[in-house]
């Protein structure tokens, strides 16, 4: 699982937490609401390009194979609620943001 947050959005929360933000405290620049899993993100790319008749193949891994969110049951999104304080928003949502990346692609 991974929290993506497009280029744009980032880069305002950097400025923000530059701007606004409290010296020596630490903030998340994140999109909390788009904590989504490498699989979840290859279904969105592919949605995005139906043209390329891609698809995704998995597997299922072992148990005992060691991976972090076999190890963290429970895990959370990171929280980014210090910087939405700050007043900063994400705007774009994770398929926005790689619909963006793939049409600047194509140019």
């Amino acid at each position: 699982m991974r929290s993506f947050c497009y280029i744009a959005d980032a880069i305002a929360g950097y400025f923000k937490i530059l701007l606004d933000g409290e010296p020596g405290e630490a903030y998340n620049v994140c999109n909390s609401d788009m904590f989504i899993s490498v699989k979840e993100l290859a279904q969105v790319i592919i949605s995005l390009c139906p043209e390329k008749n891609l698809k995704v193949i998995t597997s299922e891994r072992e148990n005992d194979e060691i991976y972090l969110e076999n190890k963290a049951v429970g895990f959370i999104p990171p929280d980014n609620s210090k910087l939405k304080k700050l007043g900063w928003v994400c705007k774009f949502n994770c398929k926005e943001g790689f619909g963006k990346v793939l049409t600047a692609l194509d140019k």
